[in-house]
């Protein structure tokens, strides 16, 4: 049995997509019926370069996300040299481990890569990003600043920046719409009259 090497994408019902694998062999082109010999399916979400089937959520990486705010303004780290999209900017977090919640995860990432102590204060919408390297889930959350002041662990410099400026930074692919969504919340949360 073989696979051809273009299957069809599928986008299905609540937004799920899976893949439509064609197979047959490619010296036997008819069944003794004298038909074609080849099926199709849906066997998974998609296939590994070695040819093992996986899902898409399990290929997915958890990456959670700190929206840090002091004093009205967000605190954004500058990725480091050597590293993927270097130079960009970023909110602070990392992957996270098994076991883990999202919470434990925000408040340990922080801690190892700014050394300052968060409580969540509100998640956002959790945000799906296609890189060709791998597959990521973003958890962001809007955060407090509980203790400590940032400290370089993890990235080359680090800004308190007013909502409104965010867009004058580079970030990302994946933050395009977070960003969006970061701006509006934290406009209205210090707005005149919010409570």
């Amino acid at each position: 049995m073989a696979y051809l090497p273009n299957p069809l994408r599928l986008k299905g019902a609540l937004g799920l997509s899976k893949t439509l694998w064609v197979w047959g062999h490619p010296d036997d082109k008819t069944e003794p019926r004298g038909r074609p010999y080849f099926g199709c399916g849906i066997l998974a979400d998609s296939m590994g370069s070695n040819g093992n089937v996986t899902s898409a959520a399990a290929a997915r990486t958890d990456v959670v996300i700190g929206i840090v705010v002091r004093a009205g303004k967000v605190l954004i780290c500058q990725r480091p040299e050597g590293k993927a999209f270097a130079g960009y900017w970023e909110f602070p977090g990392g992957k996270r481990e098994p076991g883990e919640t999202i919470e434990q995860c925000l408040r340990r990432e922080l801690v190892e890569e700014l050394a300052i102590d968060v409580t969540p204060v509100r998640a956002l919408a959790t945000v799906d990003h296609d890189y060709p390297r791998g597959k990521i889930r973003l958890h962001p959350y809007v955060c407090a600043q509980e203790g400590g002041e940032p400290q370089l662990l993890a990235c080359q410099r680090v800004l308190w920046v007013a909502p409104a400026e965010l867009l004058t930074f580079q970030f990302p692919p994946a933050n395009a719409s977070l960003l969006a969504e970061a701006i509006a919340y934290l406009s209205a949360a210090t707005a005149p009259g919010a409570g």
